[in-house]
């Protein structure tokens, strides 16, 4: 067995004395799936699914995955009536969407009253791909667990973005960098406590394994060259998270999830601003909130599709001095995402939402304030 590298500042030795102990994700105490942070979230493996739809000239999916596909066309194009597919990601996907429109009274009748943190949201856990291999294989790669591939889960609702594991063309990598982004972007933009596996921040790589928990060694440790490897999307969750935290300063810490649901305005749409389309033909969704005493509001856009797409805009509150660019994920580091006090203000009526990307504008009555109550987005 290999050595595995030290971490910085940290002492030569044995593997056994310099391995870094995995981090294991714990579930605890999840709201039920009628919360609204479940149904962002889902909104979120909704849009992501979309995401993974191939366009006509794209690799075919992994025999095991599902149809990772809510249409093959525009939005806006009707296909010629196919027959149902039962057993697909689409219907799942029509669930999750029934969802969306969540009411706080569904939440009435919980056994106790659930804070905003009691709902968790996770993208990946460690049992399963990392992201970064969510990502980059469609197929899992157990072979070193010596069981011939046999152990571990198939359905791994993943999407190699062309390639099976390791790219050497940039295309696929910016694409892989940005659908990382997008995950993040996604979770830590929803009510809840988000919980983030070891290394996904980093882009970590079990080489395909989702099933790891028989490998100790480096295909299940830290690798500390990739906070520099990867250090455009280690840059990207730091601000988010940071982002997070400071747009939610002044939370009453005494909230509960159900009241706070009905003091927050909260509306979906679809490309053109009217109504969201939730069709098999549609590849985006926009999603307006407003926090309550109306201090900051926000409007997300995911477009899921493979070419980009102009998103028409609601007007800015009239006490805000306009739209401003929080998080464009096709934009090159560090554009991504911008520091509050130095976003850009958005021009015009439509804003071009790049393929596979997330967007999300912020406008403030009255300028940038501390203290900003349940402003976390």
């Amino acid at each position: 067995m290999r050595d595995c590298p030290a971490a910085p500042g940290g002492r030569a030795g044995s593997p056994a004395r310099r391995r870094q102990p995995r981090k294991h994700a714990v579930w605890r105490g999840a709201a039920p799936a009628q919360s609204l942070a479940w149904a962002w979230y889902h909104a979120g493996v909704l849009v992501q699914a979309a995401a993974n739809a191939r366009a006509p000239s794209e690799a075919p999916r992994s025999r095991h995955s599902p149809d990772h596909t809510l249409g093959r066309r525009a939005p806006g194009h009707r296909p010629r009536a196919q027959p149902p597919r039962t057993g697909t990601l689409n219907a799942i996907l029509k669930e999750v969407a029934d969802h969306l429109g969540i009411s706080p009274d569904e939440l009435a009748g919980s056994l106790w009253p659930r804070e905003p943190e009691q709902s968790v949201n996770f993208v990946t856990v460690h049992d399963g791909f990392t992201l970064n291999d969510v990502v980059s294989y469609n197929d899992k790669h157990n072979e070193a667990n010596g069981e011939a591939n046999r152990d571990g889960s198939n359905d791994n609702f993943s999407w190699n973005c062309g390639v099976e594991g390791p790219a050497d063309d940039p295309a696929v990598e910016a694409l892989r960098n940005r659908q990382v982004k997008n995950f993040f972007a996604l979770m830590l933009t929803a009510v809840g406590a988000p919980l983030i596996q070891m290394g996904d921040e980093v882009r970590r790589t079990q080489q395909g394994n989702n099933n790891g928990y028989c490998q100790d060694n480096e295909l299940s440790w830290f690798d500390w060259t990739l906070p520099e490897k990867h250090a455009d999307v280690h840059r990207f969750v730091k601000q988010l998270i940071a982002d997070r935290l400071d747009f939610g300063r002044g939370r009453n810490r005494d909230d509960v999830l159900e009241e706070l649901l009905r003091r927050v305005k909260i509306e979906f749409h679809g490309v053109d601003g009217e109504a969201p389309d939730t069709g098999e033909t549609s590849h985006a969704l926009a999603m307006s909130r407003t926090v309550p005493g109306g201090k900051h509001h926000f409007y997300l856009m995911f477009n899921a599709y493979w070419e980009p797409l102009d998103f028409v805009l609601p007007a800015a509150p009239a006490a805000a001095q306009g739209w401003r660019l929080w998080i464009d994920t096709t934009r090159p580091s560090p554009s991504d995402i911008t520091l509050r006090d130095e976003m850009p203000p958005v021009a015009g009526a439509q804003y071009r939402v790049g393929p596979r990307s997330v967007v999300a504008l912020v406008a403030t009555a009255g300028g940038r304030g501390a203290g900003d109550e349940h402003a976390r987005p």
